[in-house]
Order: C-alpha cells, then sequence, then structure tokens
C-alpha cells in the first residue's frame, strides 16, 4: 500500500503533469542528460548522501530547541501526533526478516519514493515555478512544499534543505537523475542500516544522531566540497553540450 500510495500520489500526476505542459516531456522532466563521468557522478553522490546526515543532525537540533509560541502549541501537538503515527508505520515496514523483504522494503521506501517525488517536485514543479519565479525561488518554494508534504515537525528544516540541495542539483545539471539518485542513497542508507547495523530510524528521528561537533564539522565540510565538484561537472557537461 505504501508503494501504491507513492507512485500514485507522485509519479502519475508528475508523468501527467510532463505530458501536459511540453510536447518533449522527457526533455522538460531532465532524463534526457546524465552527468559525465558517471562513476565520479555516483561516487560524488554517495558522499554527499553520507556526509548529509550531520547537517540534518544539526537542524536537527536547532528545530527542537526553537521555543514555539503558547498560541501555536495545539498545532505543534498535532503534528507531532501525526509524525508519531507516521513512525510507527514506518517501523512496521522497517521490520524486515529475509533478505527477499529487504529488498522489498528498499524498493518500496527508497528507490519510488525517489522516482516518484523527485519526478513530481524536480521534475514538473521546480522548471514550472521556473517560468514565472526565478531558479532560487522556484528552487525554494519547491522544497518547502518538499518538506511540508514529508509531515515531520523536528525534520522539517533537514528535509527542505535536502529538498533545496537536490534542486540545485537539478538546475546545475539540467538532469532529473542526478537529484534522484541522491535521494535514493539518502533513503537507502535507512534501510541498510536498520538491516544490516540494526539501526533505530524511530529513535534517530525523535532524539537526533548526537554527531559530534569535530565530526559535523569534517562532514559538512566533505558535503560543501562535493556539492562543488558536482556543480562544476554539471557546468562543465551544459557548457560541452551546448558548444556542439
Amino acid at each position: 500500500m505504501q508503494g501504491f500510495s507513492t507512485v500514485g500520489t507522485f509519479l502519475f500526476p508528475a508523468i501527467a503533469g510532463a505530458l501536459m505542459l511540453s510536447e518533449r516531456p522527457k526533455e522538460f522532466l531532465g532524463l534526457k542528460k546524465f552527468t559525465q563521468p558517471i562513476w565520479l557522478v555516483i561516487i560524488l553522490l554517495a558522499i554527499s548522501s553520507y556526509s548529509m546526515g550531520a547537517l540534518s543532525d544539526l537542524l536537527y537540533r536547532f528545530s527542537a530547541a526553537v521555543p514555539m509560541p503558547e498560541f501555536l502549541a495545539s498545532w505543534r501537538d498535532g503534528l507531532e501526533k501525526n509524525q508519531a503515527f507516521m513512525l510507527e508505520q514506518y517501523q512496521s515496514i522497517l521490520n524486515m526478516q529475509s533478505p527477499l523483504e529487504f529488498v522489498v522494503v528498499l524498493i518500496i521506501m527508497a528507490l519510488f519514493p525517489a522516482v516518484a517525488e523527485e519526478s513530481l517536485f524536480r521534475g514538473v514543479l521546480q522548471p514550472l515555478l521556473g517560468k514565472h519565479l526565478n531558479k532560487h525561488a522556484a528552487i525554494w518554494i519547491s522544497a518547502l512544499i518538499f518538506g511540508l508534504l514529508h509531515n515531520q515537525y523536528f525534520a522539517f528544516l533537514s528535509i527542505t534543505i535536502l529538498g533545496a540541495l537536490m534542486g540545485y542539483l537539478r538546475e546545475w545539471t539540467q538532469s532529473l537523475w542526478i537529484p534522484t539518485i541522491l535521494h535514493f542513497f539518502n533513503n537507502a542508507t535507512i534501510v541498510v542500516m536498520v538491516y544490516f547495523f540494526s539501526y533505530d530510524y524511530s529513535a534517530a528521528l525523535t532524539e537526533g544522531q548526537a554527531v559530534s561537533s569535530l565530526e559535523s564539522m569534517a562532514l559538512i565540510a566533505l558535503l560543501a566540497l562535493s556539492m562543488a565538484l558536482l556543480y562544476n561537472l554539471g557546468r562543465r557537461n551544459l557548457a560541452k553540450s551546448e558548444s556542439k
């Protein structure tokens, strides 16, 4: 049901939107380009996904430390109840007892969301907004909606920032493949850690990951470096394609 919900909510509207908005839907979505060299792009995306955990940890701690005004307390309570319900669902899905279940959960929790959500947010919504707004506004509005729809109160900032990073990758490379792979790596890391290393996903979301300050600085610097290299590769590839 989770897989059907993801595909029906995000992928089908994205495909329908691309078909309605462009005579060349593959080009509109950004499916006709892939930044080269592929091996280096994959390595940089894997590094970005791994190092993003430190940034998510800092943003989580910031969100938890910011006091909410009293008149918004009931709103916060509702969000926290929704998040608790969602975590229960995720915990039941992540209860993998066999290699086959691991593969199925990897597809449902990592592959489907990466393909479906990126198709809608970075494939359709961001380019559509970009026709009427500047590219930065299009990226951040898409990321904000992306964060809101995940319905995770304390993780809202980290999810929104992740959405913005994927939006800039889409803009820099003019390819949907790049943010989709990063999204897949980000989600797949959780599934792999739960299955192979008994990672407590629920506790990580509700208590933070407790990354040390030194480790956080090193990982955030690594994230910045990998994103800078992806930016340079994307610009170089686009310049080559325009010169042909």
